[in-house]
């Protein structure tokens, strides 16, 4: 499949946005596999989120070539630099790129081509987990090898994708009115991947590795959960709860599959290893969730759903903040 006759239109046809903060051991490897890309017609838009690192000193590297925007600002978070890179984007489609992350050197013209011939709005792209210190290698990407994907939100969901825009590529008019929540400390990539699936409604997905996350001791999901941790979580389920609200079926499939799998992660990973106050505020969090009606009993076990109505009696008074 061949499409670049396509691409010279003037305007970049894909942005590429990359938040860094204090990532002076990885950004460079990032861009670089960018600039290796099979399609050159990109903007690689760098926000960089006030690193107090080398990460200023390693973008020197790119000041020359004009596919590449760097952009400094105040610290504010990664959901604040998204939003800054998603604001100067001007191509026809955009993704977003991790800055300890690198990316197959034909994702950008397969996921490209892919969309284009048969004018889709999206493209799920497999992700593939590397360590510290792995070494990558690059298998062959088939773009006639892909799923047609009719009813996008069910499609996420069940084959597995973990509600992250890494693993997604799609037409920037679809999310120029979209923002990621900032000045949550977690789920913020859920809240707006789950927010845009809400509007899609054709797409595709193209088979075989294209997005590679390094694995760190610093991710973020390996990190403990906090209280704070948890606040925010319950606050984007109700942002959710109320975007979906309006589309009683797919209200049901979000509370019986993504809201299930966060109430049982917040037990396992964080009432169960906080302190005794923490996790008594944690399960008042999970009381207002399911009494409000933003959590249900359908999805869960037995033992779950007797486990929640506990809380519930328990927790009888109004939401805690």
């Amino acid at each position: 499949m061949n499409c670049k006759a396509r691409w010279d239109d003037g305007l970049p046809a894909v942005s590429v946005i990359v938040p860094a903060y204090n990532s002076e051991r990885f950004i460079n490897a990032c861009v670089d596999s960018l600039l290796a890309q099979t399609c050159s017609n990109i903007e690689i838009i760098v926000i960089d989120d006030g690193s107090t690192d080398s990460t200023p000193e390693k973008l020197k590297k790119y000041i020359d070539d004009s596919r590449v925007r760097i952009v400094t600002q105040k610290n504010r978070g990664v959901s604040a630099a998204r939003n800054a890179g998603l604001a100067l984007a001007h191509g026809e489609f955009v993704s977003f790129v991790d800055s300890d992350d690198v990316m197959h050197p034909a994702y950008i013209e397969k996921c490209l081509c892919l969309a284009r011939s048969d004018d889709c709005e999206f493209v799920l792209i497999d992700v593939a987990e590397f360590d510290d210190d792995g070494k990558l290698t690059f298998d062959s990407l088939n773009g006639n090898d892909f799923d047609e994907v009719l009813s996008p939100l069910e499609y996420y969901l069940d084959n597995g994708f973990k509600g992250g825009m890494s693993s997604m590529f799609v037409r920037r008019r679809l999310i120029q009115d979209l923002k990621f929540p900032e000045g949550v400390s977690k789920g913020e990539d859920l809240c707006f991947s789950y927010s845009l699936l809400a509007r899609l409604k054709n797409g595709r997905r193209l088979h075989g590795s294209a997005y590679f996350y390094r694995r760190t001791e610093g991710s973020l999901d390996r990190t403990a959960m906090t209280l704070k941790d948890v606040v925010s979580l319950a606050d984007i389920m109700r942002r959710l709860y109320s975007i979906y609200a309006i589309d009683e079926r797919k209200l049901d499939i979000i509370k019986r599959h993504l809201f299930t799998k966060m109430i049982k992660n917040i037990v396992k990973r964080a009432v169960s290893n906080a302190s005794p106050d923490a996790a008594d505020a944690m399960r008042h969090e999970i009381a207002s969730l399911v009494r409000d009606g933003v959590v249900g009993y359908n999805g869960f076990t037995l033992r779950w759903r007797w486990r929640l109505w506990r809380m519930c009696r328990k927790y009888k008074s109004g939401r805690r903040v």
